[in-house]
């Protein structure tokens, strides 16, 4: 596992919400420890917007060869991203901001 926060940048507009990747080097990486952490994320997040925060989970997903794990938020400030992380005991490692989303977002059959 790599240690610490290793990119923060934040939202220079905060009157509209961005999508944020954290990410998590994990060497135990498995179905049952994803559905752990998307859980444990989803908690947090709705533990935060309870608080006032806006942050929603949109997303998680792995690749065990790798060792890596990843959520997309979508959130008005990394700072939120980075709290919501902590509630759900998995301090962000790397945090990306301004994530774009390709076409097939959201999943067909999905209402915008």
């Amino acid at each position: 596992m790599r240690p610490g926060v290793r990119n923060v940048k934040t939202v220079s507009n905060e009157s509209q919400p961005s999508c944020f990747l954290a990410e998590w080097y994990r060497p135990d990486v498995t179905s049952r420890t994803m559905e752990a952490t998307a859980a444990a994320l989803q908690t947090a997040a709705a533990a935060m917007r309870a608080k006032g925060m806006q942050v929603r989970l949109l997303m998680t997903l792995a690749v065990p060869a790798d060792e890596v794990m990843y959520a997309m938020f979508s959130a008005y400030s990394a700072d939120c991203v980075v709290q919501t992380c902590k509630q759900a005991s998995m301090p962000v490692e790397r945090l990306s901001s301004d994530v774009l989303l390709g076409s097939t977002w959201p999943p067909e059959g999905r209402p915008e």
